[in-house]
């Protein structure tokens, strides 16, 4: 009812206007195997799109029909009537629209054994004549892609331009250095505005490539990123890795921003902020790219920051005050570990749940957004860190867990909670750094010396009074930088045992502490970076020469990125099945991309046109690939392949493709109503 609601007229002509195109492709396909048959002699009886029964079909001498005219030929050949000016061949549009065929006479997959001694039939054509039939579909596929690309490419269409935006927390864009740069905070990560050149020596034109490039690297392979910042190029080493151990490789940098509002909070309706407005001045200060407007965010410490939007007409303004987001301090958990401590001088906030999956394990458990976790699984106030590891230790032993909660002031703790199979808890967490409440003072950080035990807070920095980890963070700062090289502070902290004490011990600090903390700081809030539009770049071929070129280059780079993520896929497992999409997400991605206009339908369809050419080519059995390897061992032992192999073969590639489209098919649905 609500997806009913929901589509739109152009929404519904833009999905039919797809479904021509991924016809197209498919025809086209078809249409290879067809003017080859026909070039070599083989006798063709068929020319379908989509598998079953014939909806429609066409046959010269005796036009178009409901269903097909099969039969009604075969009875005409078997009395001996006279054909002549009926076609051998019947053109059909099948009811399951999900590929299309070529029938030939002596060719068929499931019964090699019916074979025929007609000279036209194709087991009775040289290999070369049947390698040239099987192959020609790929072909007109990869010719058909480079006219895809060619003609959006000529016209021009956008991209995310090759800019950083936001980076994710703890992961590889935000946590190295520099080459050459080590332990220098200017340089430690990627910024947001780095223009991106390269990636291992390969000239990155768009965001995209760059994503598709980092989720393709192999298994613990370090890429070398270099970006241009402010007139200097700097090389950044990244291992990609998963975030939170699921999902694509990635190095955590989200797609670029401009200054243009898309959407706005509620909160800030009663201001005048309205979408299509720009964000012109910080402060007072005006700014122009989002790298400035990172900086003064950076620069707050802490303090509300007043952003001014600008409507078309100049005089119409709204200023909104919004809080910075706060970087805490990283810790690597081990030497070799890719998982980082968020915490302040070794102070390590609790962690609060933000977010709950609607229909999950943890609504079930009546886990509500704001709770604080006092303990999962047995460890009390876990790290934000500790979270998964903990999750994912109590499924692979098979032990059910309850999660206690602290929520306005009291303690909860849910029913034992199972995780089996592929089932989530559905829980998404944050630090608490809204609170003064510790979880854990970590070792070698000035903090280790107190030991302070779980949900103990502290109260005061030198008898500066501390709400929260926002305040903590300048009071720290400041004491710091005052004594860069070392010195001591005073805590005030309770404790969180019983009677809750107070106390006030001194706290030491070193350089390198010191140091370290510079590493803390302030960014741009999330609810503000969502809300500013992409930075896109329009990529347009100058003559027709060029798109061609464009045309061929984008098919061979994605027909070897197609191949790379399948042995990502099956050899290194560093894509995941659940990353694939099926018929129904193809679907849905080519009618988002088609309401966007003729060159993303045309973009889109080239990149379908290359990964059919590519998955057809593969030696699964079934496939164009499959036949191929049959064609070749005939080659080489003088006969072709027993009747019974072949059968089992491609019964065996007929299981393995049907179970891959009910699995995309599956994830594709969750995904499109929200379940997944």
């Amino acid at each position: 009812m609500d997806f009913m609601a929901n589509t739109s007229l152009g929404t519904i002509f833009s999905l039919i206007v797809f479904l021509i195109g991924f016809g197209l492709i498919i025809f086209v396909h078809e249409l290879g195997h067809f003017l080859v048959a026909k070039w070599v002699g083989v006798k063709v009886l068929q020319f379908a799109i989509g598998f079953g029964h014939a909806i429609v079909s066409y046959r010269k001498g005796f036009g178009l029909r409901l269903g097909s005219s099969q039969s009604q030929y075969d009875q005409l050949v078997a009395k001996g009537e006279d054909t002549t000016g009926i076609s051998e061949t019947e053109y059909r549009l099948n009811w399951m629209p999900l590929g299309g065929y070529v029938k030939m006479l002596g060719q068929e997959d499931f019964d090699p054994s019916a074979a025929s001694e007609d000279p036209r039939s194709f087991s009775r054509k040289p290999i070369w004549a049947r390698t040239c039939v099987i192959t020609a579909g790929v072909v007109m596929n990869v010719i058909f892609a480079i006219v895809f690309f060619m003609a959006c490419f000529l016209h021009g269409l956008e991209f995310p331009a090759p800019i950083i935006g936001e980076l994710t927390r703890t992961m590889p864009a935000e946590t190295t250095f520099a080459q050459g740069h080590d332990g220098e905070r200017e340089y430690r990560g990627l910024q947001p505005g780095d223009t991106i050149l390269a990636v291992d020596g390969e000239r990155i034109e768009d965001f995209t490539g760059f994503q598709i490039r980092v989720a393709l690297a192999s298994r613990n392979q370090v890429l070398n990123i270099k970006v241009e910042r402010d007139g200097e190029e700097l090389i950044y080493p990244l291992k990609p890795r998963q975030f939170h151990g699921e999902g694509l490789l990635a190095v955590g940098v989200g797609h670029p921003r401009t200054l243009q509002l898309m959407g706005i909070l509620e909160q800030w309706q009663a201001t005048g902020a309205q979408p299509g407005m720009a964000l012109t001045s910080v402060n007072g200060q005006s700014v122009t790219r989002y790298s400035q407007l990172k900086n003064y965010f950076s620069e707050s410490k802490g303090h509300a920051v007043e952003v001014e939007f600008t409507g078309d007409q100049t005089d119409v303004t709204a200023q909104v005050e919004i809080k910075p987001k706060i970087a805490l301090q990283l810790k690597p958990v081990s030497q070799d570990s890719d998982s980082y401590i968020q915490h302040l001088f070794g102070f390590t906030p609790v962690t609060r749940i933000n977010r709950i999956q609607e229909g999950s394990l943890a609504a079930e458990a009546g886990i509500q957004p704001g709770d604080l976790i006092t303990s999962l699984a047995g460890t009390a106030w876990p790290r934000v860190e500790q979270i998964k590891l903990l999750i994912d230790k109590s499924r692979k032993e098979e032990k059910a867990f309850s999660v206690t909660l602290h929520r306005n002031g009291q303690s909860t703790t849910t029913p034992s909670i199972m995780l089996t199979g592929k089932k989530l808890l559905g829980i998404g967490y944050e630090p608490a750094v809204d609170l003064p409440m510790i979880s854990q003072c970590i070792d070698d950080e000035p903090a280790e010396k107190l030991a302070l035990p779980a949900g103990s807070r502290i109260l005061s920095v030198n008898n500066q009074p501390v709400a929260d980890f926002r305040q903590l963070l300048p009071i720290l700062q400041s004491i710091t930088q005052a004594s860069p090289e070392g010195g001591h502070l005073a805590i005030g902290y309770q404790l969180a045992i019983k009677d809750r004490p107070i106390y006030s011990s001194q706290l030491g600090y070193g350089a390198q502490h010191a140091k370290d903390l510079r590493m803390a700081g302030w960014q741009v809030p999330g609810e503000l970076h969502d809300a500013l539009k992409p930075h896109d770049v329009f990529i347009k071929a100058g003559t027709m020469y060029e798109a061609v070129t464009i045309g061929i280059k984008k098919t061979q780079e994605f027909v070897l990125r197609t191949y790379i993520t399948l042995k990502r896929l099956a050899v290194d497992r560093t894509v995941s099945l659940t990353e694939l999409r099926g018929p129904v997400g193809i679907v849905h991605i080519g009618t988002i991309a088609t309401e966007r206009g003729w060159p993303y339908w045309a973009f889109v369809l080239g990149l379908i046109s290359v990964n059919l050419a590519v998955i057809n080519f593969l030696p699964i059995p079934i496939t164009d690939g499959g036949h191929i390897i049959f064609l070749i061992i005939e080659k080489i032992k003088g006969s072709p392949v027993s009747a019974k192999v072949q059968t089992a073969a491609f019964f065996v590639g007929l299981v393995l493709i049907a179970s891959i489209f009910l699995f995309t098919l599956f994830n594709d649905t969750t995904r499109l109503i929200g379940l997944g």
